[in-house]
């Protein structure tokens, strides 16, 4: 991805669950880099279960993961954001906006998130950091929807296409970008419409 992109990438192994290694991960890219700008927060964890046999461990897990790794990558980052009027994007779904079968673990946590998301705009906007979120839909090509949707049918899709990476990404440069400079606390869901009266 260097090589494409011209810039200096490095990869940095930690498990967000853990606030130390978040702190960590921090630390290392502000040493390399010598400042933090931008944080987008997108570690998922997901499978399908109905509820009677979902395990308390296996919803904790979801939990610590989605929700609980967006925090702890937040609240080790938030300082040197402050520093750069830098922005945030959480990364959510759309599951939890009308209930979605066999995923209450991942609607419970990506729930979560988008209010974090509203939270921290209001509590980091003093300091010129912007939070928002993206609640990506169906997108093809996505260990998700390989994993969860094989049978996916876009007669429910307004524009009749699934999404792309590629959407999720332009969303992202557009949220990142001078462009919402005034966009803070929104959650934008790129979903073709498939999620109707949100």
């Amino acid at each position: 991805m260097s090589a494409k992109t011209g810039g200096e990438i490095i990869a940095i192994a930690g498990d967000v669950r853990n606030p130390a290694d978040a702190e960590r991960v921090v630390k290392e890219t502000v040493a390399r880099f010598g400042r933090l700008d931008l944080l987008i927060n997108g570690a998922a964890g997901n499978f399908l279960a109905p509820f009677r046999d979902l395990s308390y461990n296996a919803f904790r897990t979801v939990i610590e993961i989605d929700l609980l790794g967006t925090f702890n990558l937040t609240k080790a980052a938030v300082e040197h954001l402050k520093k750069s009027k830098g922005s945030i994007i959480n990364v959510s779904a759309t599951l939890h906006y009308t209930g979605t079968p066999f995923q209450q673990h991942a609607g419970a946590a990506k729930s979560a998130i988008d209010a974090l998301t509203k939270h921290w705009a209001v509590e980091l906007g003093p300091h010129g950091v912007r939070v928002n979120g993206i609640a990506p839909g169906p997108i093809a090509s996505t260990v998700g929807m390989e994993k969860l949707g094989p049978a996916f049918d876009l007669r429910g899709v307004p524009l009749q296409r699934m999404g792309t990476v590629q959407d999720i990404a332009q969303s992202t440069v557009f949220l990142f970008s001078e462009a919402a400079s005034y966009i803070s606390g929104v959650v934008l869901v790129v979903d073709g419409k498939f999620i109707r009266g949100v």
